[in-house]
C-alpha cells in the first residue's frame, strides 16, 4: 500500500506540475491601438519579443486599400523550445470579410485561423461593441526549427482587431487528467484509511477552520492593500481609461497605467502621486483644466503644466504646484462640471483653462454628449445600444478581479518588463511623429478661422454655447475665491510652416488664418471682464521654425508645450496672477 501511495503521489505532482507550468512558461503580447492604420503604412511585418510585448492591435488583410492590398504579418517570439500553444484573443473583425490568417514557424505554415465575421467598429468602440473571439492553435515540436519564432500572415480578407496573443508551453496532452486522477485515488485511500480509524470527524474540523483561517487571512490582506497599498491597473492601449460619471459624463480613472503613459494618480488626473487634496501651507497652487491639448500626448514631465511647474520652481520663492487636470475628449462644458465638482477641491490660487480653437467651439453643443463603458469613451447614443450581453466573459472576468487588490498586485508583479518596454515603446511612437514631413496637416479645420457671424448655423450655436460655459467657468472660480485665467490655444494651421501655407492656399480669402478665432475670444473677454490670453503672437514672435505639433495630429508636440509654458507664464506673472518668484 505504501508503494502505491508512493507511485500515486509522484504521478500526481509531476501530472500536475507538467500542466502548470504551461500558465507560466508564457509570453502575452498586447495589442496597442495606437498601431492601426497610419502604423501599417509602407510596412509589410511588425516583430516583437517578450521584452517589448506590444503589437499592433489592427492587423489588416490584403482587402484593406488604406494598407496596400497585401498581405501583413505579426512575428513573436516563443517563451521556449518544445511544442506550443498559441492563443488569439481577437476584439472584433471586419463585418464582411474577415481574415484568414496562416500561423507559420520556421518558413512553414502549421495550421490556418478562420476569424469569424465581427461588428466591424472602428478601434474606440472594439472593446465595448465589437464582437470578441477566442482561436487557439497548437504548435508540434517537430514543426519548429531552432526555437524560431512565430508568424501571423493575413492571407486573405480584410482586418482583423488583436486583444492579446499568448504564446504558451503546450504539456502532455494527458498530464492533467493523471495527475488529477492521482491526486484523487491518493485522497480516497486517505479517506479510507482515516474512517478505519475514526479520524473523518477531527479532520473535517481542521479543515473548515484551516479553510476559515485562509479566507480570514485573504480578505485583511485586501483589506489592508486596498486601504494603505491600492494597485493600479495596466492597459495596453494608448488611450486613456476612464469612467463614467453622473454629471460630468465621464472623467479619468484613478490608479491606472498605460501604454504610452497616460498614467493618472489615485485622484484620476494624469500628473503624478506625490500631492495632497489639501494644498500645503505656504505653497501656490494652479490647477490646470482643458482637453487634450492639456492633458498632452507628450510624457508627463513635458505636458505644458509640468513644464510650467519647472519654470515656476526654477525662479526661486516659495514652493509653486501646477497640477493637471487636462482630459482627453473634454469640452467646456466638461470642464465647468469637472471643476465644480472636483477640481476646486483641492484649492487652487488660480485655475487655468486651456481653450482649444480646433475643438472646443463645437464641443459643447450637448450635454453630456458621452459617457463611459468598460474604460473607453462612447457616445450617449452608443451607450444606450450596449448590452451586457455584448461584453465578452472575459471582459467580465477581467473586470471582476481588476476588483480586487490582491489580485493587481499578483498580475503587476510580472509586468516590469511590459512597462520598461512601453516605455521604449512610446519614446519611438512620438519619435515617429516627431518625423520631419511634407503632409503632416490631415485637417485644416478652416471652419473655425472666421468672424463667428460667419460661422455656419451649428458652428455658430457651438460658438454661444462655449462662450457661455467659458463666462460660467469665471463665476464659479470667482465664488470660490479662485482666479480664473483663460489661454486660447492655437492650431497647427497658424504657424506659416511651408505645408500650412500650401494648404491655406487652396482656400478662399475668408478665413482668417492667424486672426481668429482669437480676435472674437479676446473681445469676448474683454467685454466679459475675464482674464483672457493669446499666446499665438509671442509664441510666433519666437518661434524657429520647427515643428511645434506631431505630424499628422493636432497636439503641440515637445517643442510646442515647452514654447506655450514659456509664454503662458510670462503673462501670469505679467499680470499678477502669480506672486513674483513663482510663490505666494
Amino acid at each position: 500500500m505504501r508503494t502505491a501511495r508512493t507511485v500515486l503521489l509522484i504521478a500526481a505532482v509531476v501530472g500536475l506540475l507538467d500542466y502548470s507550468t504551461s500558465f507560466f512558461i508564457k509570453t502575452v503580447y498586447s495589442g496597442d491601438t495606437g498601431m492601426k492604420e497610419d502604423f501599417w503604412a509602407g510596412r509589410k511585418v511588425f516583430q516583437a519579443g517578450s521584452a517589448s510585448p506590444l503589437i499592433p492591435a489592427q492587423l489588416p488583410g490584403p482587402a484593406d486599400a488604406w494598407a496596400g492590398n497585401e498581405s501583413k504579418e505579426i512575428t513573436i517570439e516563443a517563451p521556449s523550445s518544445g511544442a506550443l500553444c498559441l492563443t488569439v484573443h481577437f476584439l472584433d473583425s471586419h463585418d464582411k470579410a474577415p481574415p484568414v490568417l496562416s500561423v507559420m514557424t520556421g518558413g512553414v505554415e502549421v495550421d490556418t485561423i478562420i476569424v469569424p465575421k465581427g461588428a466591424g467598429r472602428d478601434a474606440a468602440s472594439w472593446e465595448t461593441a465589437g464582437i470578441p473571439s477566442v482561436r487557439t492553435v497548437p504548435i508540434p515540436a517537430s514543426a519548429r526549427k531552432d526555437s524560431s519564432g512565430i508568424s501571423i500572415r493575413s492571407v486573405s480578407g480584410s482586418w482583423a482587431a488583436i486583444g492579446e496573443i499568448t504564446v504558451s508551453r503546450a504539456p502532455w496532452k494527458w498530464s492533467f487528467h493523471v495527475g488529477l486522477a492521482s491526486l484523487a485515488l491518493l485522497a480516497a485511500i486517505w479517506l479510507i484509511g482515516a474512517a478505519r480509524h475514526g479520524w473523518t470527524g477531527i479532520f473535517a474540523i481542521k479543515a473548515a477552520l484551516a479553510a476559515g483561517t485562509l479566507l480570514f487571512t485573504i480578505a485583511a490582506a485586501e483589506i489592508v492593500m486596498r486601504t494603505f497599498f491600492p494597485q493600479r491597473q495596466f492597459t495596453p492601449s494608448l488611450q486613456a481609461v476612464y469612467d463614467p460619471d453622473p454629471v460630468i459624463g465621464f472623467k479619468l480613472r484613478p490608479n491606472v497605467k498605460t501604454s504610452l503613459g497616460f498614467d493618472t494618480n489615485r485622484f484620476g488626473m494624469r500628473d503624478f502621486d506625490r500631492y495632497s487634496m489639501k494644498k500645503p501651507k505656504g505653497v501656490f497652487r494652479i490647477l490646470c483644466a482643458g482637453d487634450s491639448l492639456t492633458s498632452a500626448l507628450t510624457r508627463l514631465e513635458d505636458s505644458y503644466p509640468k513644464v510650467m511647474e519647472s519654470i515656476l520652481g526654477r525662479r526661486g520663492g516659495a514652493a509653486a504646484e501646477v497640477l493637471n487636470a487636462g482630459v482627453a475628449g473634454y469640452g467646456p462644458d466638461e470642464e465647468f462640471y469637472y471643476l465644480r465638482d472636483i477640481g476646486l477641491e483641492f484649492g487652487p490660487d488660480i485655475v487655468t483653462v486651456g481653450f482649444s480653437v480646433a475643438t472646443d467651439i463645437t464641443d459643447s453643443l450637448s450635454h453630456p454628449a458621452y459617457t463611459a463603458v468598460d474604460g473607453v469613451m462612447v457616445s450617449m447614443e452608443e451607450a444606450g445600444k450596449l448590452s451586457r450581453e455584448r461584453i465578452s466573459w472575459e471582459v467580465k472576468a477581467r473586470r471582476a478581479l481588476n476588483w480586487f487588490h490582491l489580485a493587481r498586485f499578483a498580475a503587476n508583479r510580472n509586468y516590469a518588463a511590459k512597462f520598461t518596454a512601453a516605455e521604449k515603446r512610446s519614446a519611438i511612437v512620438r519619435q515617429k511623429m516627431n518625423a520631419a514631413s511634407t503632409s503632416c496637416v490631415t485637417n485644416a479645420l478652416h471652419t473655425m478661422h472666421m468672424a463667428p457671424g460667419d460661422f455656419d448655423p451649428v458652428t455658430k450655436e457651438g460658438w454661444a454655447k462655449a462662450v457661455g460655459w467659458l463666462d460660467a467657468m469665471d463665476k464659479l472660480a470667482a465664488g470660490r475665491k479662485a482666479k480664473l485665467a483663460i489661454a486660447i490655444l492655437p492650431d497647427v494651421m497658424q504657424f506659416a510652416t511651408p505645408e500650412v501655407l500650401r494648404v491655406r492656399s487652396q482656400f478662399g480669402p475668408r478665413y482668417k488664418w492667424e486672426g481668429q478665432p482669437q480676435e472674437a475670444l479676446m473681445e469676448e473677454g474683454r467685454r466679459r471682464g475675464w482674464k483672457i490670453f493669446d499666446p499665438l503672437p509671442a509664441m510666433t514672435a519666437r518661434w524657429d521654425g520647427k515643428p511645434l505639433f506631431y505630424c499628422q495630429d493636432t497636439h503641440f508636440n515637445e517643442r510646442g508645450n515647452r514654447l506655450f509654458a514659456e509664454v503662458f507664464t510670462e503673462w501670469l506673472e505679467k499680470e499678477g496672477l502669480v506672486p513674483a518668484g513663482g510663490g505666494k
